[in-house]
């Protein structure tokens, strides 16, 4: 979802016609679990993503799966999600360093015995991708096999070719799949949705999204009624003597140098994020001490200790005066 605005030309014979417009996009859900690779095990190992042998998680502070390509060999990451019936878009970023030639290769394929197999392949011939990041997607439709969809294993395979240099290396990162055809951008918020974010076919949860997020001011709450658009809400109960708020640190830039050649564009000049979200506040209090919004912190870097830091806020007021349900975003 998302909002537009237009104010319309006067004249009588133009008095049709947009003089000025604005597009505000939404934010979509993304069903992959950790799709940036963020979280792992005591062991170093993927905790929402099977890997095989040659899959490592972490370089030079930078999480992303990194793939060590061997001549012949084909290795994987894989995870396992309750999608219901529709169209689902699935998308990732690839980056190849030092002289790679390689087939990437996504499937989407029942794990309850429907049937259903999806596949799309990528090439990589040294040239095409070569240290710099593509992001690549494919769509599918998954059919009413069990419980009102089907159990899908979504699965990115490399498999290494002949010429390839013995220090290739391939990453996959921000993995998403979300509902519909799509454009695949990158939701970078981690249970946004506060649905639970994997079920198997006899409904039982795998990950609840208390695990994303940390609440400041009571404990976890969640909403699920008719009060909660999109069946379920975060509860955050408001109060006179403090803020009550939910935070999540979405992303940390290490002092590697590494991690700005990694970033895509990167160029010193910034990049722009949009922020947006659903709320619903029937006791908002219109005051001037008072807030109903959300809000991102960016934290920037003065100097080499990680004591100097300067936070600049950015606020997105939800109007206190509307008790129903409201849709707010700003970059």
């Amino acid at each position: 979802m998302g909002a537009t605005s237009g104010v319309y030309e006067t004249q009588e014979n133009v008095k049709n016609n947009l003089k000025e417009t604005g597009v505000t996009g939404g934010s979509q859900t993304n069903h992959a679990i950790d799709g940036g690779f963020n979280h792992y095990l005591s062991t170093g190992e993927f905790e929402y993503w099977s890997a095989t042998s040659n899959v490592a998680r972490n370089y030079g502070g930078v999480d992303r799966a990194i793939f060590d390509l061997q001549e012949g060999v084909t290795d994987s990451i894989s995870q396992e999600l309750m999608l219901l019936e529709g169209y689902y878009t699935a998308a990732f970023d690839i980056r190849a360093n030092n002289d790679v030639y390689a087939m990437i290769t996504f499937t989407a394929t029942s794990v309850a015995g429907s049937g259903f197999s999806y596949i799309k392949e990528f090439v990589i011939d040294n040239s095409s991708l070569l240290s710099k990041t593509e992001r690549v997607s494919a769509s599918f439709e998954v059919g009413n096999y069990v419980k009102n969809g089907d159990r899908i294993e979504i699965k990115i395979s490399v498999t290494g070719y002949s010429g390839s240099s013995s220090i290739a290396t391939v990453d996959i990162d921000e993995v998403t799949v979300s509902e519909g055809v799509t454009t695949p951008d990158y939701n970078m918020v981690t249970g946004g949705s506060f649905e639970y974010l994997s079920r198997n076919e006899k409904g039982q949860v795998t990950v609840s999204p208390k695990h994303f997020w940390t609440t400041v001011g009571q404990s976890y709450e969640e909403e699920k009624t008719s009060n909660a658009i999109y069946n379920r809400a975060y509860k955050l109960n408001g109060s006179v003597h403090g803020e009550v708020y939910g935070w999540q640190r979405i992303y940390t830039l290490s002092a590697l140098p590494y991690d700005y050649d990694y970033i895509p564009d990167y160029n010193n000049t910034g990049k722009t994020y949009t922020v947006s979200g659903f709320g619903m506040a029937p006791g908002a209090v219109a005051a001037d001490n008072a807030s109903f919004r959300l809000r991102a912190e960016v934290v920037y870097a003065l100097g080499e200790s990680e004591n100097e830091t300067q936070t600049v806020s950015h606020y997105f007021d939800f109007q206190p005066y509307c008790e129903d349900w409201q849709f707010v975003s700003g970059t």
